[in-house]
């Protein structure tokens, strides 16, 4: 660890972004460019309405996460999972407004505001339709990270692991690069632990002497403060920028 924290500091500049830390902006009014993907690089593909497109990301690749938050007028978006990669990873979609439609291994169905739905991994390319104005977010996952929990089919409302996993993927992935090797590693914890209750929760796979729900998210809120009290220390000059609600 002490090399890598060496490699990635510079006494004029400071720290630099980690292996598979990216950040991105993708915002788009009116036609998308032919080569959307070579943009994204997420082996996806996007339809909208020349003349309403209207998308506004925010996006975080970390190691074996992503993370999307956006805004999107009427939309259809093809994740074609060819690559070896995305057939073994998780697909979870918190969504806070609108109506999206997902369609993948010959199962359909439609996901409301305020709920979350889990997509397996596999082989079979994965459909997001939305008819309205969309807003949520998208968080994939390499499944070996939650392991033994398996990544099922799943869709439930919310409540409050939702909306306390929601209010924590939104602060990361607006977040600036992190200052120190002990902080990324916190983020790691933190993704790994949404990811951990979020299928816990929308698929039901645990008893009662298996986990505590309310356990998981106790350690969802510990792992976050531990992560902002990380970087107000370490980076006074970031201070509120990684704020939890």
């Amino acid at each position: 660890m002490d090399r890598v924290a060496r490699a990635h500091y510079d006494e004029n500049d400071g720290w630099s972004a980690f292996p598979g830390y990216r950040t991105q902006r993708f915002r788009i009014r009116g036609s998308l460019p032919p080569s959307i993907d070579s943009v994204l690089t997420a082996g996806v593909t996007l339809t909208v309405a020349p003349r309403t497109a209207m998308i506004d990301a925010s996006i975080l690749r970390f190691d074996r996460y992503l993370v999307v938050r956006g805004v999107s007028a009427p939309i259809d978006l093809t994740w074609k999972r060819e690559r070896g990669s995305a057939q073994g990873r998780g697909l979870i979609l918190l969504l806070e407004q609108g109506t999206l439609t997902v369609s993948a291994s010959q199962r359909r169905f439609r996901v409301q505001a305020s709920q979350v739905a889990i997509v397996p991994p596999g082989d079979d390319p994965v459909f997001l339709r939305s008819e309205q104005v969309v807003a949520g977010v998208i968080f994939s996952f390499a499944a070996m990270e939650i392991e033994p929990l398996r990544v099922r089919w799943g869709l439930s409302h919310g409540g409050v692991v939702g909306q306390s996993v929601l209010a924590l993927l939104n602060t990361a992935v607006k977040a600036p690069p992190l200052p120190t090797p002990q902080s990324s590693n916190l983020l790691r914890s933190l993704l790994r632990a949404s990811a951990q209750a979020l299928v816990a929760d929308a698929t039901q796979v645990f008893g009662a002497a298996e986990a505590d729900t309310i356990a998981v998210v106790k350690l969802i809120v510990e792992t976050a403060f531990r992560l902002r009290d990380s970087l107000l220390t370490r980076s006074p000059a970031m201070s509120g920028s990684l704020a939890v609600p």
